[in-house]
């Protein structure tokens, strides 16, 4: 839906929404809930906003929970999805340019998503009907590698999650 055909001043919204998110502290946690009826134009509104955000500054993705009936089926889409639009952000030419990588960088950034979709796959297990295993350590290496790219750390806080994790016994999640 185009936005001349939108009524109800949902432009006016997403402008202010869009203002109000690019306004924030990036250092800071910052959530914005949009609550109503079905049909009311939650996700237009949503679309429009996202759509008004700078690419090369925000890492925009959108999720639908409908689409998925089982539980451990949302949460690896929904970790998948994620991926995802990081993916789709670190390949965006002037988000390269801006942050100074090389092919090689890049190749480490698809290394921990690679990793990191694996053990989304190999983590969520259903043992007995109606119960659903996780095996945290393997998604929390996974993940906390992969966060920490993205945080001032970098490298060395790659380096210093995978020290932690080298000590255990397997991805289960204990640490020796």
């Amino acid at each position: 839906m185009t936005e001349d055909k939108i009524y109800f001043s949902f432009s006016d919204y997403a402008n202010s929404l869009a203002e109000l998110i690019t306004e924030q502290n990036r250092s800071d946690s910052f959530v914005i809930a949009l609550t109503g009826s079905w049909g009311c134009g939650k996700t237009t509104l949503v679309n429009l906003t996202l759509n008004k955000l700078d690419d090369t500054k925000f890492i925009k993705t959108t999720f639908n929970a409908w689409r998925y009936t089982k539980e451990d089926v949302v949460w690896r889409g929904f970790f998948i999805n994620v991926i995802g639009a990081l993916r789709k952000h670190i390949t965006n030419q002037h988000v390269i340019e801006d942050r100074g990588w090389n092919e090689k960088t890049l190749a480490q950034y698809e290394e921990l998503f690679s990793d990191t979709e694996r053990s989304l796959y190999s983590a969520f297990t259903k043992e007995i009907p109606g119960e659903i295993s996780v095996d945290t350590g393997t998604v929390a290496k996974t993940s906390i590698k992969l966060a920490m790219k993205f945080l001032p750390l970098g490298e060395i806080g790659s380096d210093w999650v995978e020290r932690i994790f080298k000590g255990s016994k397997s991805d289960t999640g204990s640490l020796n």
